[in-house]
């Protein structure tokens, strides 16, 4: 079993940096063994405020909950990892408008995203 850390970056109509803590379970100390991992965590926005076209409003994106679930095997080398999984990765991002007319109002927009992941990586120990 593995705890650790995972970041990265995303491009989600933003751009978009994940933050996660992941937990990974391999099923034998085998040199080719199958894993299920999962993932919790949220995304940061990295251009919050974006001006636009109209003079009177402003947009903001948020990122917001992000969540993976996944399975693969992989294949244990002398100093590192070969893996390959499928994932369903899970999130949701925020898109606000602030407009600046006579009276200030907001319009949000939340988004949710169901995705299907397909991972390759190389770790070393």
């Amino acid at each position: 079993m593995y705890l650790g850390f995972v970041t990265g970056s995303d491009f989600l109509n933003v751009q978009m940096i994940p933050v996660l803590a992941e937990l990974k379970y391999d099923f034998s100390k085998n040199s080719l063994t199958p894993y299920l991992q999962g993932q919790l965590g949220s995304s940061i926005a990295l251009n919050l405020n974006q001006n636009q076209a109209s003079t009177y409003s402003d947009a903001e994106w948020k990122g917001g909950f992000l969540g993976t679930l996944g399975f693969g095997v992989k294949k244990n080398l002398k100093q590192a990892a070969l893996s390959f999984g499928l994932n369903y990765r899970y999130q949701k991002i925020y898109y606000t408008i602030k407009y600046n007319e006579s009276n200030t109002s907001y319009e949000e927009t939340e988004y949710t995203m169901n995705r299907i992941m397909v991972k390759f990586a190389l770790t070393f120990e």
